[in-house]
């Protein structure tokens, strides 16, 4: 029983675990999103930089505050994230995701996770078109359900612009 439980261990760490680290990324422009992403089959991670979020002022954006070696990070893109239900209200909704990787334990991605009151990723935030200060931040454990009507709940909040 515990060669096992060692081996279905091992086996689920290697598919969820990558050792590799990823290369850096850099804004190089600072530009949107084209406004047609493609939801089918994936989702179109966009890479998280403060650049971006000034460029997309006014849209609903879901970050995920991630990393390579994090396993509960990767069991949640593989399980929920990029669940057809969430995949879908993404599309519906007009989403813009960003994924900000912190492998390599970046300071502005660190300070946002701070921001938050999170010592580490996974960190999962809802910023709707009224602005940061309206962010909902969703819990470390999440569902299919939770992520939609954060979604939802986003998308529908625009301060004092109209919906």
């Amino acid at each position: 029983a515990l060669a096992a439980g060692v081996a279905v261990s091992a086996l689920v760490a290697w598919r969820f675990l990558v050792l590799d680290l990823a290369p850096a990324e850099t804004c190089d422009d600072g530009t949107t999103v084209a406004a047609d992403l493609q939801f089918d089959h994936a989702i179109p991670w966009q890479p998280f930089h403060e650049k971006r979020l000034a460029a997309l002022a006014g849209k609903t954006l879901f970050i995920d505050f991630t990393a390579d070696w994090c396993v509960s990070c990767k069991v949640n893109e593989a399980t929920v994230l990029e669940s057809s239900t969430v995949r879908a209200a993404m599309s519906r909704l007009g989403i813009v995701p960003l994924k900000a990787d912190w492998t390599r334990q970046d300071a502005t991605i660190g300070a946002w996770l701070k921001r938050f009151g999170r010592a580490g990723v996974p960190m999962y935030l809802v910023i709707p078109p009224s602005g940061v200060d309206g962010a909902v931040l969703l819990p470390e454990v999440i569902t299919p359900d939770m992520v939609v009507d954060a979604l939802e709940t986003a998308s529908a909040t625009c301060g004092a612009a109209p919906c």
